[in-house]
Parts: structure tokens; sequence; C-alpha cells
């Protein structure tokens, strides 16, 4: 840990024991990459962190300490939660780096599920996208090895359960040696290890020793005196395996599983869009994939695949919809699409812009982006982006079973530029009508949705927040878009 309540400031290095020999893989390489953990510390008595400054460096992931209990010397609990957590989470991710959050425990200090709770409070309170909720194993508190191997994994299983996350243990060999009693039954979790050279960083080594059975380390932590742009003093310095391997550490939303008995299906489209900053949760760490999303989040998200960048409200008299107020924030979002050809408003001269949208009009929209970027008028197309507010603006109380798993192939670029295709036959659904019948022949064809085992695409259904993250992520999958 950065700097236990106790300490000086400096992770507690864990020596090598002279009982371990065997090296963890993989050995250091030029596909490693660069991050930091930081706490209070590097705040404390100091010039504040500019993580824009941290952010030109070649660091891709920053992990704050969250929380400590522990017991006063009058025998009281004490409840630490770091107060910069949320400033470094914040400035992490708005400098294009992955965040995380962990647990300095001190074990034999109430309840590991007391524990426990209280982190993922702190946790899930952060939003998605985030690295796993980890456990900082280094403190015994004078538990046998035995007592010791419980209590972790106690507190490793709620902190599952209240997070939704398989959590990561930050340790060190001879720690685990000595008070673990090198137990081997903890090797499902990602190993986060510290492991130090002898004169770091000057000539960090080449790869950690094994211990607790794990073959491969997920994360190293190598030395507490590194130093980084944006940051006065030392800092703990780590790596990742490599770029893949820290991407699939980086998950959203705790309900939204990637594996288990409960896994989502989508959460691969859900986690890619929401890192790219398309599609957002909500204040909980929650993304409720199965409430309905309106006519204007779903113009909110396309505008920002496009990079419609502006304001995102209207000037005054500027709403193109005489439902949508020029100081609603998705107002500039749907002008730059309705200018750009790719949304419309009702013969009633509205565009409802509260209403769930359905699964044909997504289908035109898409199909009349694909006749936008095939033009090549994507860029320039208008003004706005409509950043922010579709967590509220999502529609409530859908329920809808999003759209089916696609086995078909993904193709490149379509660019067929027919802004009205016509209808093929057969027709890819039993139960869809002339109108729509092309933009949703564009979707089958590609890949980008295979409609439902009766048959139906079922077009009038309220499209929900999974179906829509799987269409649009296909959909830049199928255009080549880069989020």
């Amino acid at each position: 840990s950065p700097d236990a309540l106790t300490a000086d400031g400096t992770r507690r290095a864990n020596a090598a024991c002279s009982t371990l020999t065997t090296r963890l893989s993989p050995a250091v390489s030029t596909a490693n990459v660069p991050g930091i953990d930081v706490s209070n510390w590097q705040y404390k008595d100091k010039p504040a962190v500019d993580w824009s400054d941290v952010g030109t460096t070649s660091n891709k992931f920053v992990i704050s300490k969250a929380t400590e209990i522990f017991a006063n010397s009058d025998g009281s609990i004490g409840y630490y939660l770091d107060p910069t957590l949320q400033t470094t989470v914040a400035g992490a991710r708005a400098n294009g780096m992955y965040a995380g959050a962990y647990a300095f425990v001190n074990p034999g200090v109430l309840t590991p599920q007391a524990q426990a709770d209280y982190f993922a409070n702190a946790y899930n309170s952060l939003g998605g996208p985030l690295l796993p909720p980890v456990l900082d194993l280094e403190n015994s508190g004078g538990l046998t090895p035995t007592e010791l191997v419980a209590w972790a994994h106690a507190f490793l299983d709620e902190l599952q359960t209240k997070t939704g996350r398989t959590p990561m243990i930050y340790s060190g060999p001879c720690f685990w040696a000595q008070s673990m009693d090198n137990d081997t039954s903890f090797t499902s979790y990602p190993l986060w290890v510290a492991h130090y050279d002898s004169a770091p960083p000057a000539a960090p080594l080449t790869q950690p020793l094994a211990f607790g059975g794990w073959e491969h380390w997920t994360l190293w932590q190598y030395t507490s005196k590194g130093t980084t742009t944006g940051i006065t003093g030392n800092v703990d310095q780590d790596r990742a395996v490599d770029t893949t391997t820290l991407q699939s550490l980086v998950r959203s939303f705790a309900d939204v599983p990637a594996t288990g008995p409960n896994a989502n299906p989508f959460s691969a489209s859900i986690d890619r869009l929401s890192q790219a900053g398309v599609i957002e949760g909500y204040p909980d760490g929650t993304f409720r994939p199965g409430l309905d999303v309106s006519r204007q989040a779903f113009a909110a998200f396309l505008a920002r695949i496009l990079d419609l960048t502006g304001d995102t409200s209207c000037a005054p008299g500027q709403s193109t919809f005489p439902d949508v107020p020029d100081d609603s924030p998705f107002c500039a979002a749907i002008g730059a699409l309705v200018t750009s050809g790719v949304i419309e408003g009702y013969d009633d001269g509205g565009f409802h812009p509260g209403a769930p949208i359905s699964r044909q009009a997504i289908a035109a929209f898409l199909q009349r982006t694909d006749v936008l970027l095939a033009a090549g008028d994507a860029a320039g197309a208008g003004a706005g982006t409509g950043a922010g507010g579709e967590s509220t603006g999502g529609g409530a109380g859908g329920t809808g079973t999003a759209t089916g798993t696609v086995t078909g192939s993904v193709v490149g670029d379509s660019g067929t530029g027919d802004i009205e295709p016509t209808c093929p036959t057969p027709r890819p659904f039993n139960d869809i009508t002339e109108q729509f019948c092309g933009a949703i022949a564009f979707l089958a064809d590609n890949g980008i949705t295979e409609g439902y085992p009766d048959g139906g695409f079922h077009p009038t259904a309220p499209t929900t927040r999974q179906a829509t993250a799987a269409f649009l992520d296909r959909f830049t999958t199928l255009e080549g878009l880069e989020l």
C-alpha cells in the first residue's frame, strides 16, 4: 500500500524469501504497459497533482487507494476513505488513462465482510470503466496462516458479490510465503505482484519471484521510488503485461457481468462504448441494460461517434423541433444529425425526444449514417455533441430483450450510397414493413443484427440500452470508426 495510516508513506516492499526460487512469467519486455499507483500521500503537503501532465507520459493506468479500516489505540474503529480517490480517478480518465482502486486491509479488525463492504461502496461510487477492485494484502493482523487464508477468501467472496467483479490481489512473495504459508488456493484471481529490485529503479528485475501457485503476473509493482511528470516526489511504478491484458481487465458496470451464470452477452460492446465515452452509466455504478433508450439519447450517442463537436445546447431560437427546447443538452446533437440527413422528425413537426427509440428507427438512422460516411461528409456536418444527460433520458421501465447474438461475419465499409435502399426479396424478417425494410436489411446483411428466434425483427419494439450498445458497437466496427 502506498500509505497505510501507520506507515511513513512508502510501500512496505516485500523482499524475496530465500525459499522461493522460480520466477513468474513473462519476463520484462517492450510490450509491458507502464502505470502508477497513488494515494493521498502524493497530494499531502505537496503541489497539486497535475493529471494533464501525467497524461503526457507513457503511463496508461492509475490505481488509487480507496479505503482502510483500522483499530485506534483506544480500541475504537477508524474508517478511512482516501480524500483524493475521486480526484485521481477523474483526472486519470480525463487524460486517457485507465483507473482503478484498492483497499488496504487490516485483518482482525471487524469482519472481512465489513471491510469488503466499505471498500465496495467506495469502488461502486466511481462508476465505470474501472480496473478490478484490488485487495491489498500485506498485513497479517496477527492471524495465523490458516486464519488469514480464510479471512482473505471471505473478503474476496464478499467483494465480488458486492461489485460484480472478479477482484485482483496485490501482495508480494515474502509476505505470501511467510504469512499465507504459500497457499495456492487464490490463483483464480489476477495477481498484482509487489517485488522490488535491490536498487530500484536503475536495474529492475526481469521477472518477479513466483509464489502462491501463480505462474503469471498481471500487474507488477517494481519500485516505490519512481518519478513521473505531474507528481512531486516519489511514486510507485507498475507495469501491465501488455495492452491486451490491461484492456481485458477494464470493466465498466456492476450489473453487466462478463462471466458466470448471469453473464451479459453484450458486455464487451457495453464496455467498449463506455470506455470511449459514447454511452454512460448511472451515478450508482450501474448501467441498467434493460432500460429503454430515448430518441434524444440515441442522437447523443450517434453524435459522439461522429465526433460532432460543439455546444450541447442550442442558441436561442435555433432548435430544429418545437418539442426540443433550446437549452436541452440534446438540442445541438439532434440539430447536427438532422442537418446531416441522418434523423427525421414526425409528421406533427415534432421529434418526440423522450419517446423510446424503436428498433426500426435505429436501423434507419444507422443506414443513413452509412450513406453519410460513404460520401465523406461526417466531418463538419454540424455542430453539437449532445454530451451528457443520456442516463436520465434513457426511458423508464424498459425490460425488452436485446437483439440476438450475431454470428455472421463483419465486413468492411459498405458505403452503399443508397439513401433509401430497396427491400430485398425475400425479406430478411417476417414482420417488417416496406418503409423500413431496406434499412433493416442493411443491418442484417452486414452482421449488425440477427433478429429474434421467432424469425422477426420486432421493428416497433423499444430498444434497450444493451441492444443499442450492441448495434452501435457492430456498426462502428463495420465502418472502421475509431472511438
